[in-house]
């Protein structure tokens, strides 16, 4: 089904592997059931898949030695990470100039970075809202 060195440039996640396993074995999705991955079967068929987006949107919260609650939007250019607890903490990493994440720009004064952060922290914002985060308080509050 899948040629030997076939090579998926476009972005999947852990969460794409259940709705794809699901395609492999020709099952059908439960009724009921939440998926939040995608099939990305077709991707590895060498396909092109309409409308798939390389962005991604991740989550992360911690309640022991640490307390966090860290949201983040990656575009192929952008990766900006929120802390809505720990704002000194936020990150933003020019992927195409730096790949390796090892200059943060959060603090820079470049109208390209500057909007690239409003950009990205609408996007998070907005998916927070999608899913109903009840983080989104911190959020609220923070911009006030």
């Amino acid at each position: 089904m899948i040629e030997p060195g076939s090579v998926v440039e476009e972005t999947v996640t852990f969460l794409d592997f259940f709705p794809t396993l699901l395609a492999m074995a020709g099952v059908e999705k439960p009724d009921g059931l939440t998926l939040r991955g995608r099939n990305f079967l077709p991707l590895l068929k060498g396909e092109s898949v309409e409308g798939w987006s390389n962005e991604l949107y991740a989550e992360y919260s911690t309640y022991h030695q640490s307390n966090t609650h860290m949201r983040m939007w990656r575009t192929e250019r952008w990766k900006l990470v929120r802390d809505f607890l720990n704002p000194e903490r936020d990150e933003l990493y020019d992927l195409k100039n730096d790949p390796d994440e090892s200059e943060n720009l959060i603090d820079s004064d470049r109208a390209e970075v500057r909007s690239a952060i409003e950009r990205l922290h609408g996007k998070i914002v907005r998916q927070m809202e999608r899913i109903d985060d009840p983080v989104l308080e911190q959020v609220r509050s923070r911009s006030e």
